[in-house]
Parts: structure tokens; C-alpha cells; sequence
């Protein structure tokens, strides 16, 4: 019986240690893949370089439209929802 829960133990351990070296290689190459896409279209490794780069329109209205369309996105999936307004 202590074998069993032993074996147990050490594939879970096993398990939680392969998971965490998957995720950070996923971020390794999540940010990775940021900074080129932001190199590619901006010319900036980042997005406060990028921001730092855009003109000063630009720095208020791409904010301000992300806004209006998270609001938006918010409107249409609380149309869809059902029930009685509670969350």
C-alpha cells in the first residue's frame, strides 16, 4: 500500500515538474514572439517603446479605442447572456 501511494506521489511530483517547464518555455517563447511582432510593426521591442514612438494622437486615441471596443464586446455578450441579470 505505501508503494502504491509512493508511485503516486512521485508521478504527481513528476507531472508538476513537467508542467512547469512547459509553461515556462511557453512564456519564454510567448514573450519572444511579442517582442518580434512589436519589431515588426513598430520598430519598438516593446509596448511602452512603441508608445513612446507614436505620435501624441496616437498615444491618446489607441487607448481610447480599445476602450470603445471592450465596451462594445461588453454590450453584445450582455445581450446574449440569459438570466436575470445577475452575473
Amino acid at each position: 500500500m505505501r508503494l502504491r501511494l509512493a508511485k503516486k506521489h512521485l508521478a504527481y511530483a513528476a507531472a508538476m515538474i513537467a508542467v512547469g517547464f512547459a509553461a515556462g518555455l511557453f512564456g519564454i517563447a510567448f514573450r519572444a514572439g511579442l517582442s518580434r511582432g512589436f519589431r515588426a510593426l513598430f520598430g519598438a521591442s516593446d509596448v511602452l517603446a512603441a508608445f513612446e514612438r507614436a505620435p501624441a494622437p496616437w498615444r491618446v486615441l489607441a487607448p481610447a479605442l480599445g476602450g470603445a471596443l471592450a465596451a462594445g464586446l461588453g454590450v453584445v455578450a450582455s445581450r446574449r447572456a440569459g438570466g436575470h441579470g445577475v452575473a
